[in-house]
């Protein structure tokens, strides 16, 4: 089976999806245990470095999960 261009699309939203959401939870649970230490300094530097990415992978899980649904659905979008 050769890949079309719905697949090469697909493939290149989720591989970036899932390495930004792999990067993006031992980062959220360092600003997290940096706020819990009241190192807000720490804590504002790595989550202002960290929305953007998980702004990214939110916004990438929506489209790879919108472009799995016709598959597991009766009738296609």
């Amino acid at each position: 089976r050769q890949m079309c261009i719905r697949d090469s699309i697909y493939l290149g939203v989720l591989f970036p999806h899932i390495l930004t959401a792999v990067i993006s939870l031992p980062v959220a649970l360092i600003a997290y245990y940096f706020a819990l230490r009241e190192n807000f300094t720490k804590h504002k530097k790595i989550a202002s470095f960290l929305f953007p990415v998980w702004v990214f992978t939110m916004v990438t899980g929506v489209v790879v999960f919108l472009m799995m649904l016709p598959y597991y659905l009766a009738r296609p979008l």
